[in-house]
């Protein structure tokens, strides 16, 4: 049987091993950085079901920041998704929308890894740039774009 909460929830439920499922209304998860303890990053969901370590979300919303709650570097908005707080991945089946400041991208499914930093959108992917090519690689360095730098001749 599920609790039903109808407040904010600032935290996820504890784990419990008893199989006992929570649904939280309008969940808000805070992940900060283990080691700076800086904010990394914020999930949202307009209705949250625990499961675990899993939280099954609905109208969710993820913020990718720079330390502070003000310095939002890239959204991801989705009907749905799982979020594994073990190991901060989250991942949907239904469309998603991905904001940044650099590009907009939009498609079908999707997994995003924190740590590896990577957002893989599976389907119907339509992506676009906010930023000309050439203004993007001058602001990078070779390495970044997926260049291999040029060995030395000996």
């Amino acid at each position: 049987m599920a609790l039903m909460l109808a407040a904010s929830a600032p935290m996820p439920a504890a784990d419990t091993d008893d199989g006992a499922d929570v649904t939280l209304i309008d969940y808000k998860l805070p992940e900060y950085n283990k080691d700076s303890n800086l904010l990394e990053f914020v999930v949202y969901g307009k209705k949250a079901e625990t499961r675990g370590v899993q939280i099954l979300l609905e109208k969710v919303r993820v913020e990718w920041v720079d330390g502070d709650i003000e310095k939002i570097k890239a959204v991801v908005v989705t009907p749905t998704a799982v979020y594994d707080r073990a190991s901060k991945t989250i991942n949907g089946d239904d469309e998603v929308h991905f904001y940044s400041d650099t590009m907009d991208a939009d498609g079908v499914g999707f997994d995003a890894d924190h740590e590896k930093q990577l957002l893989h959108i599976r389907s119907k992917v339509k992506v676009i740039l906010k930023q000309d090519l050439q203004s993007m690689q001058e602001q990078k360095q070779p390495h970044d774009l997926g260049e291999v730098p040029k060995e030395e001749k000996k």
